[in-house]
């Protein structure tokens, strides 16, 4: 039971992307021999295959065999090798870090790196601190921590970043140069070497970009590669466009958009008798009217600009 439960928790290994597989025939006979019925294949696009072992040890063995075959992948740092970082905040900038990190590790928690964060233009140190913690079981337990040094503190999980990173070793998108294996390409030149060992010193305009072959770096960020990329990855958050229609007396916007109806004898568009035995009912049905007008009119300007966002 024990050993069921410690497979469940345990996290998956990484993906293996192998590049320039044309005849898929002497991958399997490798995985096979090294790793029989322990991993998983599929056949992607541009020739890649996507590899991913079904134990955590083979994905080790897996990675040593393809690195001594000289095979071309990109694959990605196992989860539980994966350092912990942590947002703190209220502490104050001039507060010496050792006694921060001796003050953690008395709470169970190994710090491996700490740093003071400063304001991006004018460099003033904020109350702000990037806490970096050796992997652990107990790791989210740090952010029940509320107090420490007898400060009031905030712990928290620092803002995920919505950009797809590149590789400075292959300039491909999607992973870092420390799991690359693929072959080196230069952002001046774009030729089989490491961009440090490209006999470009200066600037020139003659560049050509390895992912889609415009005359750009790799680094333009404006590539259509690019492009694709982040919106596939990020896609913009799409605004529901509601159905104009008549709404009736008090159906309110928050109404309509958490679909509820409200039941009303009266409608705008209809014409109100006037009852002139009772001025003051009348002046309360009119009141009625302006409110009910004025949430409609509401409703048209949020309707109009969710149509000019969407355009946008």
């Amino acid at each position: 039971m024990e050993e069921a439960d410690k497979q469940s928790t345990e996290p998956k290994p990484p993906q293996i992307f192998i590049s320039s597989v044309t005849n898929i025939k002497p991958l399997i006979e490798l995985l096979n021999t090294i790793a029989k019925d322990k991993y998983l294949v599929k056949t992607l696009y541009n020739d890649q295959v996507r590899v991913q072992s079904t134990e955590s040890s083979m994905y080790t063995i897996i990675v040593k065999a393809l690195i001594d075959k000289n095979t071309e992948f990109h694959t990605y740092k196992p989860r539980q090798d994966r350092s912990f970082r942590v947002v703190l905040k209220n502490i104050h900038p001039s507060t010496d870090l050792n006694n921060i990190k001796q003050e953690l590790q008395d709470k169970g928690h190994e710090v491996m790196n700490i740093w003071n964060v400063k304001q991006r233009v004018i460099k003033k140190p904020l109350h702000i601190h990037f806490v970096v913690i050796k992997p652990s079981g107990n790791n989210k337990e740090i952010c029940n921590i509320t107090t420490l040094l007898n400060t009031i503190v905030q712990f928290e999980a620092p803002h995920a970043k919505r950009e797809i990173p590149q590789c400075i070793r292959c300039q491909q998108f999607g992973h870092t140069k420390n799991y690359c294996k693929k072959n080196p390409r230069s952002v001046k030149c774009a030729a089989q070497h490491l961009t440090s060992e490209c006999s470009r010193k200066t600037k020139n305009d003659n560049v050509k970009c390895v992912n889609c072959h415009e005359n750009h770096p790799d680094k333009y960020r404006g590539s259509m590669i690019h492009k694709q990329m982040q919106q596939k990855t990020y896609p913009r958050q799409r605004e529901r466009l509601i159905e104009t229609k008549p709404f009736p007396t008090g159906v309110t916007y928050a109404h309509v958009a958490q679909g509820q109806t409200v039941p009303s004898q009266t409608s705008v568009s209809q014409p109100h008798t006037t009852n002139t035995e009772h001025p003051a009912n009348d002046l309360t049905e009119l009141k009625q009217m302006m409110k009910n007008l004025l949430d409609q009119m509401g409703t048209l300007f949020n309707l109009i600009t969710a149509l000019v966002n969407k355009k946008n």
